[in-house]
């Protein structure tokens, strides 16, 4: 993978929402919408990233 393509991977990564997307309007502190990116694997030329998602 040549510098140029891995800063560009670098920069897509960055810009991944990772965390609260939403807190609850009726509970206070309760986290009701949020993504965590879990994986990422670079092989063969390609990447591949998993996250995970959830919602109260």
């Amino acid at each position: 993978m040549s510098k140029s393509d891995v800063f560009k991977l670098t920069n897509a990564i960055y810009a991944l929402h990772n965390g609260v997307y939403r807190m609850s309007m009726t509970i206070e502190g309760l986290v009701e919408t949020s993504s965590s990116l879990a994986r990422v694997v670079v092989k063969d030329g390609e990447f591949n990233t998993q996250s995970l998602q959830r919602s109260s």
